[in-house]
């Protein structure tokens, strides 16, 4: 992209020790391509190549600095002999030096290292070995060296990888991996209709890479079947593997699974294909871990939808009980503000009579000033004791709860006192002392737990 003035001056500017320096390693014929290779070098850390396209303004403004006449130019006039002369000249000014080979391992090394904390291309591992080599103050090597050096670089962090993956897998590790993609290739051989069906049953490896939309019941289920299914394969995989690992590197080798079909993961290397699984393994338990959760989250929510809507449609529906309900509210409201200072019995019971307020209030009394969201609580509790319990209290035994808070441990105690008392026949728990968390609710929640000295357990449930 050409360069605009303000970007000529502040990157091509020569301060008078580099016109001095450049008048006296170069001829004149040779001033501008000893210039451009100095300037080239100081902004991008490396010297220009037949491949770089020198803007044609930068010439005109190092020309104008030099004094020198408007010929044309190209590096490739100029002998080899004559560009290493003045790569040498440069090198010594700024004071950097020749590159070994050993100091090629250590860059090698250096971008091993960092591949472990993200996901580089070709052209970004350039960028990191350049910036290296200037760093050290070490002239770059040729463009084809850098790219092996990558090369070799890449390929040596995948080995080292993939091989503290492996030493972490047991031998029985190895079978079960084995067997999956072997069960698996005989289900892709046999695929039927029933097969195709997220709704079926049955989980295989197609089933494990499907997203399952929707906000229905009937997902917790299969969501919870995908995830069992898949711990049987992350729970072999060391907690502690992938700690020195960018999670965005593993994602790198959890895409080449989701990508490729169980016959072609077997046609993979065996290290390579033990380590992918195990990165899709680790990730794919994660990602079915958070869409379990959100299901569950988006579920509750939905909960109070369908509870307001049905305590909304509840009200227009009983709009009638007190006929003439609303205007007799307009009326008495409109009373009020014109008499404030008028007794009741005279200016109000005339126009509204004591029996029909007594009526409303009676009607809409049935919590307080909080009717309307007492309401809705009590649908919503119907809703979950009816429908929504026997699908959502099997996602507690999925997860395990942790909490560094006093509270929240008070929280996770009421949750495990759940899930190991959520197969009894009973609907109370007896004895209300061994009931975690119940002391500490609000005495309106206690009135609704509690029943002849025995707690809810679906009410327990919901408002824990």
């Amino acid at each position: 992209m050409p360069m605009n003035c303000d970007q000529l001056k502040e990157l091509y500017i020569l301060e008078p020790e580099d016109l001095n320096f450049i008048k006296e390693n170069s001829t004149d014929k040779n001033q501008v391509a000893f210039t451009i290779m100095l300037k080239f070098y100081q902004h991008e850390k490396r010297y220009p190549t037949s491949n770089d396209i020198i803007d044609n303004n930068k010439i005109l403004y190092i020309k104008h600095q030099l004094s020198i006449g408007l010929d044309a130019f190209s590096l490739n006039q100029i002998p080899e002999r004559t560009l290493s002369r003045f790569k040498s000249k440069i090198r010594n000014y700024l004071g950097y030096r020749s590159a070994t080979l050993n100091d090629a391992k250590t860059l090698i090394n250096w971008l091993v290292e960092q591949s472990k904390d993200a996901v580089y291309n070709t052209s970004q591992y350039r960028e990191l070995a350049y910036q290296f080599l200037d760093d050290k103050k070490l002239e770059p090597f040729t463009p084809d060296r850098i790219d092996r050096y990558i090369a070799s670089a890449v390929s040596t962090f995948e080995k080292q990888f993939f091989a503290n993956i492996i030493n972490e897998l047991s031998p029985d590790t190895l079978k079960l991996y084995d067997e999956f993609l072997l069960k698996n290739v005989n289900n892709d051989n046999h695929i039927t209709e029933d097969n195709n069906d997220q709704n079926t049953t049955t989980i295989d490896f197609r089933k494990l890479k499907t997203h399952i939309s929707g906000i229905k019941l009937k997902n917790v289920e299969i969501e919870i079947d995908r995830l069992n299914y898949i711990r049987r394969y992350s729970n072999k995989i060391n907690d502690k593997l992938f700690n020195d690992i960018s999670r965005k590197v593993i994602l790198k080798y959890y895409q080449r699974i989701m990508a490729a079909s169980p016959s072609n993961i077997l046609e993979f290397v065996p290290v390579s294909r033990y380590s992918t699984l195990t990165c899709f393994f680790y990730i794919r338990s994660q990602i079915l871990s958070d869409e379990l959760a959100d299901l569950f989250t988006r579920l509750m929510r939905n909960l109070r939808l369908t509870a307001e809507k049905s305590v909304d449609n509840t009200i227009l529906n009983e709009i009638h009980k007190v006929n003439g309900k609303f205007d007799i509210l307009c009326t008495l409201a409109d009373t009020a503000l014109n008499n404030p200072t008028e007794i009741i019995e005279k200016a109000i019971y005339p126009k509204v009579s004591k029996e029909t307020l007594k009526d409303i209030i009676d009607e809409m009394k049935h919590g307080g000033n909080k009717w309307y969201q007492n309401q809705v609580n009590i649908k919503m509790r119907s809703l979950y004791s009816h429908a929504h319990r026997k699908c959502l209290l099997p996602i507690l035994d999925t997860f395990i709860f942790k909490s560094n808070l006093n509270e929240g441990k008070e929280f996770i105690e009421a949750l495990n006192f759940i899930k190991l008392n959520k197969s009894l026949e009973t609907d109370y728990y007896h004895n209300t002392n061994k009931v975690p968390y119940y002391k500490n609710l609000s005495q309106s929640w206690q009135n609704i737990i509690k029943q002849n000295n025995k707690i809810r357990r679906s009410e327990y449930e919901w408002k824990s």
